[in-house]
């Protein structure tokens, strides 16, 4: 007898991250590796997921201005990504929610 395939129903509804990940300390290039791999792994996943993407708000950088928060959001905005500003409780203007598309 043949195992069923099972299929992962996505909640399109889903109120909260499913994953995070946290850039904090990377550099430009290494941010930009680190955001392919994980949207790549949700996305081959089946995608339809939201994702919390924590980049701080650049207060330890040499100028105080973030750089990794522009560089994430211009990098999801040029594969047309979903995104918006994190909630006060998941990070604020610290971070950004991703909503996944379904693959």
């Amino acid at each position: 007898m043949t195992k069923p395939i099972v299929h992962k129903k996505i909640n399109k509804y889903l109120r909260v991250p499913v994953a995070k990940l946290d850039l904090h300390g990377y550099t430009r290039r290494e941010a930009e590796v680190e955001l392919a791999g994980f949207c790549d792994h949700w996305l081959n996943q089946g995608g339809g997921v939201k994702l919390l993407i924590i980049t701080g708000q650049g207060w330890h950088s040499p100028d105080g201005l973030g750089v990794l928060q522009p560089l994430a959001s211009a990098w999801l905005k040029q594969r047309g990504y979903r995104q918006r500003p994190a909630k006060p409780r998941d990070g604020g203007e610290g971070a950004i929610v991703v909503d996944l598309p379904i693959t």
